[in-house]
């Protein structure tokens, strides 16, 4: 047996990946998240699984009031961290440029500056969830 999955889809908006996982709870598929994919406990794939790839999710914005950066599940560290860096700013935050904070954030996301500010997660103000 394989770890593919039974479907790959791109959603790119709310919308569409709410409609996937209303049609996944109603045939009882499991459903997996994937931005950049690296995980070596392979959670982001299993086999006949609908595989939700974000990274048409790609929005990025800082709030100055509050110092605080929002940005959706398809970034990478790098965009992040480019972001970032035009307005003299730095995130906690995973070291491989590629890797997606999103997926790095759900196992505590350790770095560069762990050992002064704590891992990526201690620094979370808030998540957002997709309900269905």
């Amino acid at each position: 047996m394989t770890s593919a999955p039974g479907m790959i889809i791109f959603p790119a908006t709310e919308s569409d990946a709410r409609r996937v996982v209303r049609f996944a709870a109603r045939y009882r598929i499991r459903v997996v998240g994937k931005c950049s994919g690296h995980d070596s406990m392979m959670r982001s794939t299993g086999y006949g699984v609908i595989q939700l790839v974000m990274t048409k999710f790609k929005s990025i914005s800082f709030n100055n009031a509050t110092q605080t950066i929002t940005f959706g599940a398809g970034n990478a560290h790098l965009d992040v961290y480019s972001f970032l860096a035009e307005k003299g700013r730095f995130a906690v935050g995973g070291t491989w440029a590629y890797v997606c904070p999103a997926g790095c954030l759900s196992n505590g996301c350790y770095g560069h500056f762990t050992r002064e500010f704590g891992m990526g997660a201690d620094n979370v103000a808030g998540l957002r969830f997709m309900l269905y």
